[in-house]
């Protein structure tokens, strides 16, 4: 009988240290979760054709919007975000030709109401948050990102709006659509920086300051 007492007891001093040592691997031991590696992108990703689409006015931030929503596959011309943002047609506004000082905000929300894809918005708040994870990443390293996964990209620089379409890493500069040019120009990657970084601060939205602000379609 005793003995019995005994196997018994020493069965479930066993059983105890055994989960205790369960206990130990699974939390003691265990390692914090890595964090998720930065993608690896090429030193240089070519021009995205995006549409050209004409512009009769000078309101960059809506051509640029539109030029994008028809890369993403939506059949919308600048006088359809013109509406969207406004409510009437650009003929039809009090102040004319005015709509330049668009805000980025109202693009991103026309964006929303046009498109049903993913709808990406960066700004330095947002970019300084995954800095918490990965302490290397910066403005430019996202907006490549997205490039290199087709996405062409419109900015807010100073005084204007543009699309970003590809870069050379090798050669130092970005390929930039701006709807007053036939085609594609090359913009150093120092200039493109002091023009990205001090855009207006009438782009203001939802509290987030106006450096570095992105706009793009996700797939």
């Amino acid at each position: 009988m005793m003995k019995h007492k005994a196997k018994n007891a020493a069965g479930e001093k066993a059983q105890g240290i055994g989960r205790r040592l369960r206990r130990w691997a699974l939390f003691g031991r265990s390692k914090p979760a890595p964090a998720a590696k930065l993608p690896k992108i090429p030193k240089v990703v070519e021009p995205i054709c995006i549409p050209h689409e004409p512009q009769q006015y000078p309101w960059w931030g809506f051509t640029c919007l539109a030029a994008i929503l028809q890369y993403a596959g939506e059949p919308v011309t600048s006088a359809d975000v013109f509406r969207e943002v406004r409510g009437v047609m650009p003929h039809m506004e009090p102040d004319g030709l005015g709509s330049h000082f668009v805000s980025i905000g109202e693009l991103v929300q026309a964006a929303q109401r046009l498109t049903q894809r993913p709808v990406i918005f960066g700004c330095q708040e947002k970019y300084d948050k995954l800095a918490g994870d990965h302490p290397k990443i910066e403005p430019h390293m996202i907006l490549r990102s997205y490039l290199y996964r087709g996405m062409p990209c419109l900015v807010r620089l100073a005084g204007t709006y543009a699309v970003v379409v590809g870069y050379d890493d090798e050669q130092h500069f970005y390929w930039v659509w701006r709807p007053i040019e036939q085609g594609f120009e090359e913009m150093a990657y120092r200039l493109f920086d002091q023009r990205w970084h001090s855009a207006d601060v009438q782009t203001d939205y939802l509290g987030y300051n106006s450096a570095y602000l992105l706009l793009a379609i996700g797939k």
